[in-house]
C-alpha cells in the first residue's frame, strides 16, 4: 500500500507513472505514460486533486509520492470498513503511494508531491471498485468482416455523434478530454501536452498487388518504419485491412495536404467497435475524432503512391489496438 522512502533516493518520474487507466475493458492500452510531471506544493492543488481538504481519494494513473524537507506530516489511509490508518512520515523522508489506495493528507503548504496533470482520480470506494471490473467481451468475430464496406465521403459523418469534423490547419483547436475519465471523479480537465508526430505512408509493391509502408518522419514516430497491414488487390479493387485503433486519453487529429481513406467506427457500450457505424471514408484534407472512436490507419488513394501526415495525440499517448484479421480470422474489405 506504501512505504517510506529517503526522498534522495525516490524513484524517478518514470517509475511513478502507471499505465493509462482504460476500466472495464478486456483491452490493453499500450503507451500512456509519455506526459511530464510536475512538483507541486499540495495548497497549490485543486481541493478535487489529492485529498488535501481530507476527503479521501486514490489516484489509479500513478503511484503518488508525498515529502516534505522541512517538516514531519501526516496521511490517512482508509481501510475497507470506516476505519483509517494513520502514517507519520518524517521530516526529509518520503511517502510512496502505490495506485489505487484511498488517502488523505494533512492540509501543509510545506508538503509537496510530484503529480501527474492526467488527473486519473477516484474519490469513493466503490467508483474504485468499478476501474477493477473486467467485463467478458466476446471481442470482434467473423461476422464483424463478412460485409464489404463502401467508400463513402466526409459528409456522411456529418449525423455521426462521436465524430468531431473540423478543417484541418496546424491551428486548429485540439482537444483533450476526459471522456475515459467519467468514472474516476475527475473535476478538473486533463492538463497533458499535445504531441505532434509526422509520417508517411507509400504504397510498394506487393504480390496481391500492393500495400502500404509507413516511415515515421517526426516526433514520437521518428525513424519508426513497418507494415500497418493495408493491401490493395487491384483484380477485386478492393483494399483489405488489418487494423483498428483508438486513443483512450484524447482527441485523435490527423491532416494532409493530399486525400486519404480512413476507417472510422463508434465504441459500443463495451467499447468494442460498433459495426453498425464503421465506415471507410475518403477526406479531403484532415479529421479531428473525439477520444474513444475506433479508426483504421490512414492510407492513400491507391492511384496515388504516397502521402505525408500529421497527427496530433495526448502527450500522454495512450492507444489501443485490435488486429482485426487476427481475431475474426480475416481483414476488412473497402470496396473502391
Amino acid at each position: 500500500m506504501y512505504e517510506i522512502v529517503d526522498f534522495e533516493s525516490r524513484p524517478t518520474e518514470n517509475e511513478l507513472k502507471v499505465a493509462w487507466p482504460y476500466p472495464n475493458s478486456k483491452r490493453t492500452v499500450e503507451g500512456g505514460c509519455d506526459d511530464k510531471l510536475i512538483e507541486n506544493k499540495l495548497t497549490d492543488l485543486s481541493e478535487n486533486s489529492l485529498g488535501t481538504d481530507g476527503v479521501f481519494r486514490a489516484r489509479i494513473d500513478q503511484k503518488t509520492l508525498l515529502f516534505s524537507k522541512e517538516i514531519e506530516f501526516i496521511v490517512y489511509f482508509q481501510k475497507e470498513s470506516e476505519n483509517f490508518e494513520m502514517v507519520v512520515v518524517p521530516q526529509s523522508k518520503a511517502i510512496l503511494i502505490q495506485p489505487g489506495f484511498l488517502f488523505a493528507v494533512d492540509k501543509n503548504e510545506l508538503v509537496k508531491t510530484l503529480n501527474r496533470q492526467t488527473n486519473g482520480i477516484v474519490s469513493e470506494r466503490d467508483q474504485l471498485d468499478k476501474t477493477k471490473e473486467v467485463k467478458e467481451v466476446a471481442g470482434i468475430n467473423a461476422s464483424f468482416v463478412k460485409e464489404t464496406i463502401s467508400l463513402a465521403d466526409e459528409d456522411s459523418l456529418n449525423d455521426h455523434n462521436l465524430i468531431d469534423l473540423e478543417k484541418t490547419d496546424e491551428k486548429s483547436e485540439f482537444i483533450i478530454t476526459k471522456k475515459q475519465l467519467k468514472i474516476l471523479a475527475s473535476t478538473e480537465e486533463s492538463q497533458v501536452g499535445v504531441l505532434r508526430n509526422t509520417f508517411t505512408m507509400e504504397w510498394e509493391d506487393h504480390p496481391s498487388g500492393k500495400q502500404v509502408l509507413f516511415t515515421g518522419t517526426g516526433g514520437a514516430l521518428t525513424e519508426g518504419k513497418g507494415n500497418p497491414g493495408v493491401v490493395f488487390d487491384p483484380n477485386s479493387n478492393e483494399v483489405q485491412v488489418n487494423l483498428l485503433l483508438k486513443r483512450p486519453d484524447g482527441t485523435f487529429f490527423i491532416s494532409s495536404k493530399s486525400p486519404f481513406i480512413m476507417l472510422v467506427a463508434e465504441s459500443d457500450k463495451d467499447g468494442e467497435p460498433d459495426r453498425s457505424t464503421l465506415k471507410a471514408i475518403k477526406f479531403t484534407d484532415g479529421v479531428q475524432l473525439k477520444a474513444d472512436t475506433w479508426h483504421s490507419v490512414p492510407f492513400p488513394l491507391p492511384d496515388g503512391s504516397s502521402i505525408d501526415l500529421i497527427e496530433k495525440v495526448a502527450e500522454t499517448n495512450a492507444n489501443i489496438v485490435i488486429n482485426v484479421n487476427e481475431e475474426a480470422g480475416s481483414p476488412m474489405r473497402v470496396q473502391l
